[in-house]
């Protein structure tokens, strides 16, 4: 039990990422002119 809450805290933490970097991707193509 204790091993399933490692890794959905994990999966959670890469969706969180993928959510920043597409976030500061998009970002990053706006701030080109």
């Amino acid at each position: 039990m204790k091993r399933l809450d490692s890794m959905m805290r994990w999966s959670n933490q890469r969706k969180v990422t993928r959510v920043l970097f597409q976030c500061s991707l998009l970002y990053l193509q706006n701030q080109v002119p």
